[in-house]
């Protein structure tokens, strides 16, 4: 939840490093580190134009070593669960009590189709930590969809919504120069 601000601050090739030291204040196993760099890296290439399901497969082309395994397995299952949103499916991976099962189920919402508040439900409406799965997913969903997220019923209900606004325009503004 934490590393979503890492993507925009600094240089791509800054971004896991960031991550890693950003989660490392919370999560004391180094899964939860490498998840939490997988996911910015992840949110960084989204932000500078790749489809998400291209930049989780660039996440598991950086995660090399053994004790990326668990991050590895969670991406995958992400990308290899039918995406039906089914309860069943989406606690596939597990609940979201760890950092390699949120990010799976944030990224599993985040790929089951263009339907914002199906995505958001997905990821916030399952057995297990889903305030936190749904805040990972809604990081991501804010970057493919950032119009629609805005003009959303449920927009107006989120503290600071102008402030989120303007930080995204900032940022989408800052990529489109830099390309």
């Amino acid at each position: 939840m934490r590393v979503a601000p890492v993507a925009p601050l600094c240089p791509r090739e800054d971004v896991h490093d960031l991550a890693v030291a950003t989660s490392a204040l919370t999560h004391g196993h180094p899964t939860g580190r490498i998840a939490a760099a997988a996911w910015a890296g992840m949110l960084a290439d989204v932000g500078t134009g790749m489809e998400l399901e291209e930049a989780a497969e660039a996440a598991l082309a950086r995660l090399t070593g053994d004790d990326a395994a668990e991050t590895r397995d969670a991406i995958r299952a992400a990308l290899q669960a039918p995406r039906d949103g089914e309860p069943a499916t989406v606690e596939t991976p597990g609940v979201g009590w760890t950092a390699e099962e949120a990010l799976s189920i944030a990224l599993y919402a985040c790929l089951t189709n263009d339907d914002i508040e199906f995505g958001l439900r997905c990821a916030a409406t399952h057995s297990g930590d889903s305030a936190s799965t749904a805040a990972v997913a809604g990081n991501m969903m804010g970057l493919l969809h950032p119009e629609e997220l805005l003009r959303h019923r449920w927009a107006n209900r989120v503290q600071f919504r102008e402030w989120f606004a303007k930080m995204n325009a900032d940022w989408m503004k800052a990529v489109a120069s830099a390309a």
